[in-house]
């Protein structure tokens, strides 16, 4: 989980840098692509109760859980991961094909 976390943070990072130097129009569709990713913008620690959680805040939450069970993961947990692992895949293939020049 925090290697998939750690990537998509990744891509998110090099797909912002790059669409700093794209036509507006094309930044609009990065920037909101991203925003598809990962809560922005937030400076409350309740910020997650007011707005939907997005993926890389939901890959956080599985991570979180898993890390003082203490216990084997779940079958339940280990879909929920596999299915939010390949949501970021797309994710990170849709950033790359809105950034490749």
């Amino acid at each position: 989980i925090v290697a998939t976390i750690d990537h998509l943070d990744r891509s998110i990072d090099a797909a912002t840098k790059t669409a700093a130097h794209l036509p507006a129009a094309q930044r609009a569709q990065v920037n909101a692509a991203v925003a598809d990713l990962v809560l922005l913008h937030g400076s409350s620690s309740e910020y997650d109760v007011v707005y939907p959680t997005k993926l890389r805040e939901q890959l956080a939450f599985l991570l979180n859980s898993l890390e003082g069970a203490y216990t084997k993961p779940t079958a339940a947990n280990a879909a929920t991961y596999e299915d939010l692992k390949a949501e970021a895949a797309a994710g990170e293939a849709k950033l790359a094909s809105l950034t490749a020049h």
